[in-house]
Parts: C-alpha cells; structure tokens; sequence
C-alpha cells in the first residue's frame, strides 16, 4: 500500500502504516537520488534517526493499533526529514559536547529542511515539512522558552523558513536568532552548520546570568522562582547592556534570555521531531536486518532422521472438508437437468439428454496455514524430528484440502523455508536437510509469520508454532492477542514439558509429549481454532 492511498484514508492498521511508510521511504530514497535505507521499527525510539549506515529508527506500531490520517502524514514527514540528513549531513562533523551538539543538531535541521523547500527538492516539501513542525511546537506548549535548556528547540524553529508557527523570543534572543538566519543562508555544508552553532553557544554565553530554574513559567513573563526586582534588574541589563537599543514597554517584564549553564542540556526539548511507540510489544522489528535468507538453515544434505508420518485417516477427512477452499469449486457436468452446457450442445444431435451441469460447492473457507518451526540448538535430536513428523502430517493434509501451507524457521533469526505454493514432497525434503543451533527469538519469528498472513487474500488465517522453549514472553502473548485482532488464530505446540507454551499462547496452547499424539492434538487444536 503506498503512502498515498494510506493518506486517502480515515484510518489504518498498524501493520498498513509499517508496509506504506517502508514502500514510501524507498520510493524516496530513489526520487532523492541516495542509498536505500533500512527502516527498523522500535519501541524504545523516541524521535525519529537515522545513522551514517542508513539504519532509520522509527517508533514502532502495534500491528492492530488503528492509525489516523494525521499519524500517517507525521510519520511521512519523519522519513523525509531523515532522508535529508543521508542525503546532505555529514556525520563526522560532530562536536561532543553536549550542549553545542545538541545546538548544532538544530542548525543541521533547519539547514537541511530550507535546502529542501528552497530547492523544491519534491513537489511537497514545504508543506510536508511544515505540518510537521506545526506538530512540534504543538506538543510543546507551557514550555518556558527563556530556560537555555530550550534553546536548541527555539532555533531549530525560527532557523526554518517554512514554520508556520513559532514560539515567542526571550528577551536578548531575536538579535542572535536574526544573525543566525543570515548566516545560516552561507552554509554549504555541515562543518558550516557546526560553526554557526559555536557562534550562536558563544553570543549565548555572553548573555547575563539571570536566574536559575526548573520551574516553567507561561509566556507573558512570569517566570517562577524570579523576584520582581531582580527580573526589573535583569531586563535592565538587557536594554542597555547588550547593544540591541530601546525595549517597548509591553516587554518590559517579558522574560528575559540568559546564558546556559553546563547542566542545561538536561531535560531539554530535542530540537528533532519527536515519536512515541503506539502499543506495540516492545524489541525491535527489522525485516531487512533480521529476516534471514530463504534456505538460510538449508544444510543441502539431509542431516535429520524423520521417517515419514501420516495423520490418521479419519482425521484427515474431518480437516480437509472443514478447510475444503470454495476456490477450487466447479461443475458437475453431463447432467439431464441444470444450467445448459454449451460445451455439449454438439450431444443434441446424437440423441443424448446430458446437456446439462450443476455447480458443486464445498463447506468451508478458503484458508492460509502458517507452520512455525523452532529451529533452536534445544530442538536438537528428538524433539526437532518430531517436530518434522508433525510438519508432514499438516502438510499432507492441508495441502490435500487446497489450502496454501508456508513453512518459516527460526532461531536467533528468522527464515522461510517453504513458499505457499511449493510441492509436499520438496517442503518434507527440505525439512529433513535444516541445521539446528542458536537462541529462540520467538517474538520476532512470530511477528514475520503474522505479517506473512496478513498478506494473504484468504478469509482464514492460522499459525502453527512449533517449539519447546520460551523467548519473548510477554511480546509473545502480545503478538497473539495483536494477531487475534486482525483474525489471525495462533496455535502454540509444546514439545516436551519444559516450557509455558500452554499459557503464553493460551487459549491456543498445548503441550504434547510423545510423537504418537503430536499430529493428532495438532490437528484436533486446528480443528477447533477453525
């Protein structure tokens, strides 16, 4: 889906706005002219980044969350933001101290946005960049904009020739800000941006003390903690000290600038535009990063011992009828009543009365099956062969029911082993050759299965995960009850005992301990998930 058919509508689900802005950004980065990227979605972001590498973090989505136009739109406007910085930024021009580096990220951002809009670098920059801001300086209300710990953020606001909107200036500030907008025009590059900033930190610093507090005031100029006498004093200083001329009157008690202090950097509202995670299970979500290759546990020779295992025969009758696809649906034809076959008028002439057919339906609906296979180093020996076993008999039977069977592997990473429309007999040889080594990151696997699901067109949607630990535990039931929201069924499948699966994927959960019920209780749990 791209970004303009997901702005097109009221509301979208997380899963759409992940797949929308992932499409968007690299729609972008071509019209740019730079590298891909790579979007990682996290729950521990809290502005939007991106990196010397191109790694793009962004505050990650519940897949079922319901997402507004407006939501949408920011997260655009995140990407293009960013974007700039890979195209323009150069990431060695850093300064580490704190506070001028956090100055000089203000000035990168201004630079780069009125580049942006100034070169008409796409066709809606401006407004894209703007609405972005109106949203910043929006979630900054009651902010006393005379404490040095904002400053960052006010001139990353007023270096923008774009922003619609923009908060009042203390006292002693407009000057610098006025010579800041000039100057900055003469950039061309970040060590540019980053000198400009050590100007504006130093005429700063040349500003009168004041004082100090952490008491945010409103904007008329009452400014907590301050004594009406030493702010007349101050605002004194500022009239006559500092070269600007005479002060209006109305700005007599306005607040007045002062210079930062060291500790001013903490608590400071991040001149970057600011995210925050919407529900989402927590880690982090990267299908380039972490999604491995196809065959990625494919040894080439077969290294597992799993003879091969049918469910029993009763058994597969009940699940194809119940998974039989309407799809797959035709005629029954040489018929002497129904609907006129045309194919056999040529009969009439013969004498024969079979001209007819009669459409045939089957019960049920059209369904995807996903099977997630837990390819950790505990798996080794019997549990992965069982596991295998269990495979064939799902295989077997939901294939022979026209349903469209995946396989997916996972570990420490994530792999899909089988595509939807492979033959029975190539996924079981390609199960019988999967190495088995590495952690369970469940969590993970169990979000790429879903998001799989959720690209298919079939009413009924359903994972198996087959494993015998736990990994993520609480991003594991938060993926289920997600999934669940979107009519995804999850079905956890303990081998062994030594493992909660009962309860993490409950009410879905089930433990198994010997092969000779394994294919059984898994289809019998499919069969009443369905």
């Amino acid at each position: 889906m791209t970004i303009d058919n997901l702005l097109r509508r009221a509301n979208v689900r997380g899963y759409e706005l992940r797949r929308g802005i992932e499409t968007f950004t690299q729609q972008l980065t071509s019209a740019l002219g730079i590298k891909p990227v790579t979007v990682e979605w996290s729950r521990a972001v809290t502005t939007a980044g991106i990196n010397q590498w191109g790694m793009m973090y962004l505050s990650d989505v519940a897949d079922d969350l319901i997402v507004n136009r407006a939501t949408v739109a920011r997260y655009a406007g995140f990407v293009f933001h960013e974007l700039l910085h890979r195209k323009w930024t150069d990431f060695a021009a850093r300064d580490w101290t704190p506070y001028l580096d956090q100055m000089h990220n203000a000035v990168e951002d201004a630079w780069i946005e009125n580049r942006a809009v100034d070169t008409a670098l796409i066709p809606n920059a401006g407004p894209l960049l703007s609405d972005l801001l109106r949203v910043m300086v929006g979630e900054a209300e009651g902010v006393d904009w005379s404490d040095p710990r904002q400053y960052p953020f006010v001139f990353a606001v007023h270096l923008r020739d774009h922003a619609p909107v923009k908060m009042p200036l203390a006292l002693g500030l407009e000057p610098i800000v006025q010579e800041a907008r000039i100057r900055l025009n003469d950039c061309g590059s970040s060590h540019d941006t980053l000198a400009l900033a050590r100007w504006i930190v130093d005429r700063l610093n040349a500003l009168p003390p004041g004082q100090t507090t952490n008491q945010p005031g409103n904007q008329s100029g009452d400014q907590a903690g301050d004594q009406p006498g030493n702010r007349s004093e101050t605002a004194q200083e500022a009239r006559s000290g500092d070269g600007q001329g005479d002060t209006p009157s109305d700005q007599i008690d306005a607040p007045v600038a002062r210079r930062p202090s060291p500790s001013d950097v903490t608590d400071a509202v991040s001149p970057e535009p600011t995210l925050e995670a919407q529900l989402c299970a927590g880690g982090s979500f990267c299908r380039e990063a972490s999604l491995g290759r196809p065959g990625l546990f494919d040894t080439g020779e077969v290294i597992i011992n799993a003879p091969p295992f049918a469910a029993p025969a009763a058994m597969r009758r009940e699940i194809r009828k119940m998974f039989e696809d309407t799809d797959t649906s035709g005629f029954d034809t040489n018929r002497r009543s129904g609907s006129l076959n045309i194919g056999r008028i040529a009969r009439s002439a013969t004498g024969s009365d079979r001209l007819f057919q009669r459409r045939v339906e089957h019960e049920g609906v059209d369904s995807a099956v996903l099977i997630l296979l837990d390819l950790s180093s505990s798996m080794e020996g019997k549990r992965i062969e069982s596991s295998i076993q269990a495979c064939d008999a799902l295989i077997d039977t939901l294939k022979s029911a026209n349903t469209a069977v995946s396989v997916v592997g996972f570990s420490h990473a994530t792999s899909v082993i089988s595509d939807w429309n492979e033959p029975a007999a190539r996924v079981k040889a390609k199960l019988r050759r999967l190495s088995v080594s590495g952690g369970t990151n469940d969590w993970y696997a169990l979000r790429i299965a879903h998001d799989m699901l959720l690209t298919r067109r079939e009413t009924r949607k359903v994972c198996f995960v087959l494993t015998d630990g736990d990994g993520d535990v609480r991003q594991v039931m938060a993926q289920c009850a997600s999934g669940a929201n979107l009519g995804i069924t999850t079905i956890g499948i303990g081998i062994g005992s030594a493992n909660s699966v009962d309860r993490v994927y409950a009410p879905n959960g089930i433990k198994v301990r010997d092969l000779s019920s394994l294919a059984t209780v898994a289809l019998s749990r499919l069969k009443l998930a369905a």
